[in-house]
Order: structure tokens, then C-alpha cells, then sequence
């Protein structure tokens, strides 16, 4: 949970159809995908190819995005809707993985692109400008009623 609030990846050794990539970092990722899946070990994940192997891709991404389809029994939604909209406006690329974990089956996971450089180059002239993120904003804290005025 740790490296979940603190969003400090784990070095770990990732293999992919035979090729290894050493010193990956791997986190937790996702705000209601993470809280609300209450005490599930289906959590999403960050991996960060060139973690400490500075220019280690992966098919020239640096960043690995499994999600765990959150909120959608047949893991279909994320990775579908991407494929049918990238045709007619700029979406992030998707497909399916198989996640294992030491030697452990995770089961499937949607691998959806990050929104970054690499993908603003896929799609405009460059990769200058600004990116926003929205980040769920933190609790409010209950405020002491105040008396009702005669």
C-alpha cells in the first residue's frame, strides 16, 4: 500500500514472450479502481520501463498501464471502445495481457497506452503543450455547524 500513496515504484524483472527487461518499476495505479475494489488482489498497475535502465522500451513505450476493469465483468469495455474510436479520433492504443506475478496467474488485464509524448507523437505534429490530469480531490472535512441566526 505504500508504494500506492507514495507512487514509488518497486524495481522487479518483467518478461514478455521471452524477452526480459531488468529493473523495471512497478506500482499501484488508479483512484476509484484502487479504493473501491475493496479487498480484491485485482489491482491496477504502473510499470515503468525505463526505471533504471534509462531508454528501456517495450515496443517503444516506456510506460505499461494494466488495468483491472474496474466495474465491468466482461473486461471487454476499455479495450473494445478504444479500438472502435481510435478510427475516427486520437485514442490510446489497448490490447490483453496475461499478468503473472511470481509465477502466479493475476488472469487477464487490459494493457491501455499512456497519454504522454509517445502518444501525442503517434497522433499530432509534437509533443509540445499542455497535458492535464484530474485527480480525485481529497475528502472535505465535516464543518462544525454554526448556530442558526435569530
Amino acid at each position: 500500500k505504500d508504494n500506492y500513496q507514495n507512487k514509488i515504484d518497486l524495481p522487479a524483472t518483467m518478461i514478455v514472450e521471452g524477452d526480459t527487461f531488468l529493473n523495471v518499476g512497478v506500482r499501484f495505479k488508479g483512484q476509484t479502481s484502487y479504493s473501491q475494489t475493496q479487498t480484491s488482489d485485482k489491482k491496477s498497475f504502473n510499470i515503468t520501463m525505463d526505471y533504471a535502465v534509462p531508454g528501456q522500451d517495450l515496443d517503444g513505450y516506456s510506460t505499461i498501464n494494466l488495468n483491472n476493469a474496474f466495474q465491468d465483468a466482461s473486461f471487454m469495455r476499455e479495450v473494445s471502445y478504444l479500438h472502435q474510436i481510435r478510427r475516427h479520433i486520437p485514442a490510446a492504443r489497448a490490447n490483453f495481457v496475461r499478468l503473472f506475478i511470481n509465477g502466479v496467474s493475476w488472469g487477464i488485464y487490459p494493457n491501455v497506452q499512456q497519454i504522454n509524448g509517445d502518444f501525442l507523437e503517434e497522433w499530432f505534429f509534437s509533443n509540445d503543450g499542455t497535458r492535464w490530469r484530474a485527480d480525485r480531490p481529497a475528502p472535505a472535512r465535516a464543518h462544525p455547524r454554526r448556530p442558526s441566526r435569530p
